[in-house]
């Protein structure tokens, strides 16, 4: 709201500062209390707020109320995690990346959470690839340290995981400015930088848990030694090259000092032959000091950065560093400085080369150089680099024909010809032709063809192995085009074809495509004698072109919209596409375009998925909806039947059609038959033909056929035209009055006189 009033969020007094944040929460617990979610746009105004809040002097007052606002930010960081997770499925996570804020919220089971499970800020989209949460524990010790009692293994949890870059704890570290802490945590910087309070390492980072839809963290506290890890990118670069400050001496002279020539400090080591060397010469090596991480966290109760809880996991580099931590929480990398180290020994000093034979004792430490020529017999583990020379021996060589059964791990390059056995993963690439039945997880990129099962109705039971990107979009396409024949499965697929070609944006696709044709008017062919009707039909296309924003590079649904729709309507391209795909259409009317939706999970679980997912559930529920099916079918025919189905009366009529000498024309004297449910006659004395179009007379029940004395015998045909309508054909075929028929002779599909048509 004050974007534009001020001209620096610092001028922003305390009391509006606090006014800004009270109206923040409000809006949220009243969205969550109304059981909505949030959008994206929503939640990056509330990035946007939090980011100005940082930057004003609500952070700068007396500790303790700096403190409370701090942890006030991130109460609205778990209240809009909550909002965004409201209503989510298992495996989905939205991010929130914006301002000083990189966020990810996911939403799984405990199960699948705790037990060996690593979740990355970056899923979400933020450029930290380094910044993680690792699990590996289980939910009983979860509820130990915890202490939520009613927690089962499927049930759902809520993890959040951020960065702030503004350290919002500050206050702090007020005091701290050149004390012994804050000198060894810079002690490797340079210059001016040597000087200040302690040096923080690392953005604040943040690890929750929460029941599903909660807004307030669970206080995880005395988790088990390995159960819970933090990785956290460092801001300010350690030092990992460890052999930088090792040094080996020899004292051969009691009293002497010598210089240890440390990188950071100015040390030194006086020889005591009494001391170190049983009276006489002794060696030793001196690890100089050098800075190295800590892990510290915020402690609500001190309100003060601690490290009891957290300890260094070794092997670090110089941007990431892990801590192993028994609490979730608020986390921070801290520095300190290591005390200098000694190691003596009054053996014989090291040779500059090796040995020819190995020393009888193993030395106290390995040689930090490998041998120059291999070792006559293999060592007991392998070194670290690979030997300089090769072995006596080779290695196994590779075996000359494929094995059956597939090896453990890939191998680096493709094998000349492929295995006996099918693979148990799928391959990386799809094959050449889709496969009989689908792969059991999804291929790395679409198959050349579609595969031959369709896809499902209905929500799958469990979700997706990765979250789908929260800024996929779908814009909605509707096409109004002529054709000259209903629409078919091809003509979907072609038309699809020519959108996305189109369309011609990388990465967007073409989906949901549906044709709805309608027959919008007859013309008549007046080069036919016979009359022909032609149909022309409206095809209605809806499709969906869908992307992900951020692969297609557009900052906005409607800049997306705006590409699609000047993409398909730039000339006659896609009216081109189309004509020369689908030989049936010969026009394209229209092109509209419009935002439809941006992809989120199924609006609700299946029955399965609420009640943890049953194959036997899935498979009643298509019988169901089978048998549904067939019973709508059979009501649907038995009320074409009985609506159809001439009704038996005695009242009768005589029809007499005009000229018998002419014949009588389609839409002419026929039309003018309209009896509805009663029995007609029709006189024909001497017609030789009549046509009618079956449309004319279909609401004639029932037909009876006879001549002025009943003695003529006349033969009803019903046929079908080039163009697919009906013809109705009577006419005398000349047959002897004498020869006995019964009421409908199949040789010859002639009727008795006086007999009654039942079906016309």
């Amino acid at each position: 709201v004050l974007v534009g009033v001020v001209d620096v969020p610092s001028e922003v007094i305390y009391d509006v500062a606090s006014g800004s944040h009270f109206f923040l929460q409000t809006i949220l617990r009243a969205t969550l209390s109304a059981d909505v979610g949030i959008s994206t746009a929503s939640t990056d105004d509330v990035g946007n707020a939090l980011t100005y809040l940082f930057q004003t002097s609500w952070f700068n007052e007396s500790s303790t109320e700096s403190f409370v606002n701090a942890m006030n930010v991130s109460n609205v960081l778990s209240l809009a995690s909550a909002a965004q997770l409201y209503g989510a499925y298992d495996g989905v996570g939205y991010d929130l990346n914006i301002g000083d804020i990189d966020m990810y919220s996911y939403r799984t089971a405990a199960s699948s959470l705790l037990e060996d499970a690593s979740v990355e800020l970056s899923l979400g989209g933020s450029s930290d690839t380094i910044t993680s949460a690792y699990f590996n524990t289980d939910v009983s010790e979860l509820i130990t340290a915890s202490g939520e009692s009613s927690l089962v293994s499927s049930d759902l949890l809520d993890l959040r995981i951020h960065t702030l870059s503004s350290n919002i704890y500050d206050a702090a570290l007020e005091g701290t400015y050149g004390s012994p802490a804050a000198v060894a945590s810079r002690l490797d910087q340079k210059g001016s930088a040597m000087n200040g309070k302690t040096l923080l390492r690392s953005k604040l980072t943040g690890v929750q848990l929460s029941l599903q839809d909660s807004t307030e963290p669970m206080e995880i506290r005395s988790l088990p030694a390995g159960a819970f890890q933090v990785t956290l990118a460092a801001t300010v670069a350690f030092n990992t090259s460890f052999n930088a400050f090792k040094r080996t001496f020899s004292c051969s002279v009691d009293g002497s000092v010598l210089d240890m020539n440390c990188p950071l400090t100015s040390e030194t080591h006086t020889c005591d032959f009494a001391a170190h060397g049983d009276d006489g010469t002794y060696f030793f090596e001196y690890t100089c000091p050098y800075v190295e991480p800590t892990c510290l966290y915020w402690d609500e109760t001190t309100l003060d950065f601690e490290g009891d809880d957290c300890t260094l996991v070794s092997g670090y580099s110089t941007d990431a560093v892990t801590c192993e931590c028994t609490r979730t929480g608020i986390f921070i990398l801290g520095a300190n400085s290591t005390q200098p180290l000694h190691a003596f020994y009054t053996t014989d000093a090291p040779t500059q080369v090796p040995t020819p034979i190995p020393s009888p004792e193993p030395t106290h430490i390995p040689t930090p150089e490998p041998s120059a020529a291999p070792t006559p017999l293999p060592t007991a583990e392998p070194t670290h680099v690979p030997t300089p020379l090769p072995t006596y021996l080779p290695s196994n060589p590779p075996s000359g024909v494929p094995t059956y059964l597939p090896t453990s791990d890939p191998t680096a390059q493709p094998t000349m010809q492929p295995t006996m056995q099918p693979t148990y993963e799928p391959t990386p690439r799809p094959s050449t032709n889709p496969s009989i039945v689908p792969v059991p997880a999804p291929s790395h990129s679409p198959s050349v063809l579609p595969t031959l099962v369709p896809p499902t109705s209905f929500p799958t039971h469990m979700p997706s192995a990765i979250p789908t990107k929260s800024d996929t979009v779908a814009i909605s396409v509707e096409l109004i085009c002529t054709a000259s024949a209903a629409s078919t499965q091809s003509d979907v697929t072609n038309i699809a074809s020519a959108v996305e070609s189109t369309v011609n944006i990388a990465n967007a696709v073409v989906k949901n495509t549906q044709i709805t044709s309608v027959s919008s008017r007859r013309l008549s062919d007046k080069q036919s004698q016979k009359h022909r009707r032609l149909a022309t039909y409206t095809w209605t296309v809806l499709c969906d072109v869908e992307a992900s924003l951020s692969e297609i590079g557009e900052s906005s649904v409607s800049s997306f919209e705006a590409t699609v729709g000047v993409n398909l309507n730039s000339g006659t391209t896609l009216s081109d596409a189309i004509l020369a795909s689908v030989s049936s259409v010969t026009s394209l009317d229209d092109i509209s375009t419009s935002f439809t939706t941006r992809h989120a999970p199924s609006p609700s679980p299946t029955e399965a998925t609420k009640s943890g997912g049953s194959g036997s559930s899935s498979a009643s529920a298509n019988i169901i909806i089978i048998s549904m099916s067939c019973l709508g079918a059979i009501l649907i025919g038995l009320f074409i039947y009985f609506r159809t189905r001439p009704k038996i009366t005695d009242e009768n009529e005589d029809v007499k059609f005009g000229d018998p000498e002419n014949e009588i024309e389609n839409g002419n004297q026929m039309e003018s038959i309209e009896m509805g449910n009663r029995t007609t006659n029709v006189n024909l004395p001497t017609v030789t033909s009549l046509q009618a179009n079956r449309a004319d007379i279909i609401s004639l029940d029932r037909l009876e056929i006879t001549d002025e004395d009943s003695t003529q015998l006349h033969e009803l045909r019903l046929s079908r035209n080039s163009r697919g309508s009906n013809e109705s054909e009577c006419s005398s075929p000349g047959i002897n009055r004498n020869r006995e028929l019964s009421a409908f002779d199949p040789a010859i599909h002639s009727y008795k006189p006086g007999v009654r048509i039942e079906q016309l």
